[in-house]
């Protein structure tokens, strides 16, 4: 697995932008533009253990918050999500790493914090 260190503002808005809005990132082989539904995000609390342990390890800015026997993480004070893409040019399998939720009240904002090759 190689991380690709990007850092990028995807959405800066209100809830109704953000329960439909789509991100876009490009596909570290190709460089093909691939989109992705914003809402449909894998918590990475959900994600299995060893590939997020890989896919965070290397992202210096992502803060875990252990609570119990419960753990959360967050990137700028939003919840970290894993959104696994195949790309449409060339079928590499890759994993956009965001943070999105809301940032103030009334202010959603979506942040992508990295691009990880392959997915467990």
């Amino acid at each position: 697995m190689r991380a690709l260190n990007t850092l990028l503002n995807l959405y800066d808005g209100d809830e109704n932008g953000f329960i439909t809005a789509k991100g876009s990132v490009s596909c570290p082989t190709c460089a093909k533009t691939n989109e992705f539904v914003i809402s449909d995000g894998i918590s990475a609390s959900k994600v299995d253990i060893s590939y997020r342990n890989k896919a965070l390890a290397n992202i210096s800015h992502i803060e875990e918050i252990r609570v119990g026997d419960s753990c959360f993480y967050k990137v700028n004070e939003l919840p970290v999500q894993f959104h696994r893409m195949a790309c449409v040019e060339c079928g590499e399998l890759f994993t956009a790493v965001v943070g999105a939720g809301e940032y103030q009240p009334c202010r959603y904002m979506v942040v992508l914090v990295n691009v990880v090759i392959g997915w467990a």
